[in-house]
C-alpha cells in the first residue's frame, strides 16, 4: 500500500473506534464518502472472528491481500 493510500484511509477511517469490525469500517467509509476504489479495498478485507486492532491492522490485511493477487 502506497502512502497515499495509508493517508486516505487514515482520513477516511479516521471515527472508527478500534477494535472494529469488518461491517464497522466497511460502513464508516461509506458514511464518509470514500472514493469507489478505497471503498472496494475495504470490501475485500477478511471476515475474521476477531477485530481489527488498529488502522495498521487494516492495512496489513489489505497488504496481504495485494501479495497474494501479485
Amino acid at each position: 500500500m502506497t502512502d497515499i493510500e495509508r493517508q486516505l484511509l487514515r482520513i477516511v477511517l479516521s471515527e472508527v473506534v478500534y477494535p472494529a469490525r469488518r461491517w464497522e469500517i466497511i460502513t464508516a467509509a461509506d458514511t464518509y464518502g470514500a472514493d469507489g476504489g478505497t471503498r472496494q479495498r475495504l470490501r475485500r478485507l477478511p471476515l475474521r472472528n476477531r477485530p481489527f486492532r488498529d488502522l495498521q491492522d487494516i492495512v496489513d490485511a489489505l497488504d496481504a491481500i495485494r501479495r497474494t493477487r501479485q
